[in-house]
């Protein structure tokens, strides 16, 4: 027999003694499996799995011999106390002596890294894989029953559980999320998708709404999905070949799902082809500022989160690109300007000094950016760009562009301050300046980025406590407050500096945003406020947000017809909405719930046509990680079971 065995057999001898003496196993362990993690995570996708996680669902055998498995080796234990999982009913811990291995206690298991009455989301419901030549599948399991159950039909964890499967199988062509139109109303087979406009813009959202996923559960599955994702947004940042311009959706050319390539309209002026990393692909471009503000939350939400440093280097590489494009000053850039003049159009070739502001050279017109300020409607609405073409722009005063302006400059003898402008620009350079902290290789740009924020911040927060919100068009326009309140979570929560924190919060959030929408049953906004506001104020505001995303249906979010006639009062301003708010459940379905106005009377829905559902997600694990919400499905997870 040699050494090893011996002591194994020892150590199970002792090991039942103290079993039959009513006390805790003791059995020396040698290292612990290998866990894949990382970059490996990535590549290994869903065959990846905890190293104690790939048991079969409801095993509960202790191994025969555990001597050749976990022999005494103190060497390979490194960290007192640490614990890692033998089998399910079975941890090993890290003592002075080398690895002990003990019995869970009753009501818990050992499926992660420690014996708990809790477990972690390890894959996507209702995935399916073969492991050891038996097809597995990814269902709901439960600690207490050590074994599968159902989803509860009223819990919101596993509603959002089941968002997120629904998501996944059915929304995300090419990585980048669209909305789904099936061939008939058993929502089978997608027969096509659309909606890349805002692809960008709701990826970056589902992107935030799993990192505060991992951030709240630390599912492995979450883990992996935000590196997915983190990869594609990446890939809308660099496919262009422009420093800082984000394109709104990208595909390769040429699929094997042909409906991929049905979404390439060649014709359509914002769609281009282009040769990337060696194969053919197609993004729209195009992109406007709100486009933006998707991905900035969920980037700024995922680096913090993320275990991979090279999905983390993928988004400091997209951020400082769009932060020193933005701070640079460029001087006599040839531009191309239209506005009106008593009516009619005029327009300009001039040179422009120009900053805060990306540049497209594959969009130029004449040889340089255009842009087309307000319309023959409204000639004087000179805060709003209405066509931009080879430029995406942050000012925080127009003024500073406008008097450059050819005839219309002179004009110009006031500021025109874009207080929503001025919160984007404030937050992309924030974002910054956290990804690049403490990383040697951007000290540079770090320096740059700060400095350019400390000497401008003040000034900035002076034009976002003029934030206001006109609502001349009956809430035509209501996205526009979501553009604002996604960038302003992220200033606030972001700002280490107590004063300038509580600016943001009091005067700019609570002083002028939350106004605007208190009465709105915005359930994403309201969740923003909450998070911010002082905690005796709020509680009001949470418990209303909680009744109305407990009335957010249940995949799938089918386009369904809305009709609040007699159900609320008529507006008599505004023709086919209702006066005051309506409730989640009768809300229009949406990409995005929230960026819409709640005063719907009216809706004709199509039943082929589905929403992806990031909003439940987003707002619901926004709750979670703030604590407005518990959680009710504890002592479950989504595991691979046979």
């Amino acid at each position: 027999m040699n050494r090893w065995r011996w002591y194994g057999l020892l150590a199970l001898g002792i090991a039942v003694a103290c079993e039959d003496q009513g006390g805790a196993p003791t059995l020396d362990a040698a290292a612990s499996p290998d866990a894949v993690t990382g970059d490996a995570a990535v590549d290994a996708g869903d065959a990846a799995g905890d190293a104690a996680g790939d048991v079969v669902a409801g095993d509960t055998t202790t191994p025969t011999d555990l001597s050749d498995a976990w022999a005494p080796d103190a060497a390979s234990c490194a960290t007192l106390g640490e614990t890692v999982c033998v089998d399910p009913t079975h941890q090993k811990r890290c003592s002075a002596t080398g690895w002990i291995v003990e019995a869970c206690t009753s009501g818990t298991l050992c499926l992660d890294e420690a014996c708990s009455a809790e477990c972690r989301d390890q894959c996507n419901q209702g995935d399916t894989r073969t492991s050891g030549g038996t097809t597995e599948t990814c269902a709901l399991f439960s600690v207490a029953k050590n074994g599968p159950v159902a989803p509860s039909k009223t819990s919101l964890h596993d509603r959002a559980r089941a968002y997120n499967a629904w998501l996944r199988q059915h929304h995300l062509p090419a990585g980048g999320l669209n909305v789904a139109t099936f061939t008939d109303a058993t929502l089978t087979k997608v027969a096509y998708w659309g909606g890349t406009g805002d692809s960008a813009l709701w990826t970056g959202a589902y992107l935030g709404a799993e990192a505060l996923r991992y951030k709240a559960t630390q599912s492995p599955d979450a883990q992996q999905n935000m590196q997915k994702v983190v990869e594609y947004i990446h890939r809308l940042y660099t496919i262009s070949g422009h420093k800082g311009y984000m394109v709104r959706y990208a595909a390769p050319v040429k699929n094997a799902d042909p409906r991929i390539d049905a979404i390439y309209e060649q014709n359509h002026p914002d769609f281009f082809k282009v040769s990337y990393q060696g194969t053919d692909w197609f993004y729209r471009g195009g992109t406007s500022r709100d486009a933006y503000q998707g991905p900035l939350l969920g980037l700024a939400l995922a680096y913090e989160q993320l275990t991979s440093e090279p999905h983390r280097q993928m988004i400091r590489e997209a951020m400082v690109d769009l932060c020193m494009e933005l701070i640079k000053d460029r001087k006599g850039v040839k531009i191309t300007v239209t506005f009106y003049l008593n009516g009619a159009p005029i327009t300009l070739p001039f040179n422009a000094d120009l900053q805060y502001v990306v540049l497209n050279p594959t969009e130029f017109v004449g040889g340089g950016p255009a842009i087309s300020i307000g319309s023959a409607q409204n000639p004087t609405d000179y805060t709003d760009s209405s066509t931009l073409e080879g430029i995406r722009e942050f000012f925080p005063d127009y003024s500073v562009f406008l008097k450059q302006v050819p005839l219309l400059g002179a004009l110009i003898t006031f500021p025109v301050p874009r207080s929503g402008s001025t919160i984007m620009l404030s937050s992309i350079l924030r974002i910054g300046m956290l990804v690049t902290k403490g990383v040697p290789a951007y000290a540079t740009q770090h320096a740059a980025i700060s400095a350019h924020y400390n000497a401008n911040i003040q000034s900035w927060l002076g034009i976002m406590k003029l934030y206001l919100f006109t609502n001349a068009q009956c809430w035509e326009k209501y996205y526009g407050l979501n553009i604002g309140f996604m960038p302003v979570y992220n200033l606030i929560r972001m700002e280490p500096d107590a004063t300038l924190k509580a600016a943001f919060q009091n005067d700019v959030l609570a002083g002028k945003m939350w106004p605007y929408v208190k009465n709105h049953k915005n359930v994403f906004f309201s969740y923003i406020y909450a998070s911010h506001a002082a905690s005796a104020t709020t509680q009001g505001v949470i418990n209303q947000a909680n009744k109305q995303l407990a009335m957010f249906p249940a995949p799938p979010n089918v386009d369904r017809d809305i009709d609040n006639t007699g159900k609320y009062p008529a507006s008599t301003k505004c023709e086919g909405q209702t006066s005051v708010a309506i409730d989640t459940s009768d809300r229009r379905p949406e990409y995005f719930a929230w960026q819409k106005h709640p005063f719907y009377l009216t809706y004709d829905g199509n039943p082929k046509t589905v929403w992806p559902g990031v909003d439940f997600l987003l707002p619901y694990w926004m709750a979670r990680v703030n604590g407005f919400l518990p959680d009710d499905a504890t002592g479950t997870c989504l595991r691979w079971q046979p």
